[in-house]
């Protein structure tokens, strides 16, 4: 779940358009290499247009935790 906060910039519509995206193109994965090879290139994405390398990592790691959660690895 993303936290909103006051303060809105450019790159929360960004993080919430990809994070919703991974969400939804990783449970429809068949398996957790399908996973990974979907997120790694929703993070590879992410990074061209992202400008925060801190949004990124979150993103990553956020990414990883819904392959975690869904495949159990």
């Amino acid at each position: 779940m993303l936290i909103k906060h006051p303060t809105h910039t450019p790159q929360d519509g960004l993080l919430a358009r990809y994070c919703s995206e991974a969400e939804e193109k990783i449970r429809s994965a068949t398996n957790a290499t399908e996973a990974r090879q979907l997120g790694n290139e929703l993070c590879s994405q992410f990074q061209k247009e992202c400008d925060s390398e801190l949004l990124f990592n979150a993103t990553r790691q956020y990414i990883n935790d819904i392959i975690t959660r869904t495949f159990g690895r």
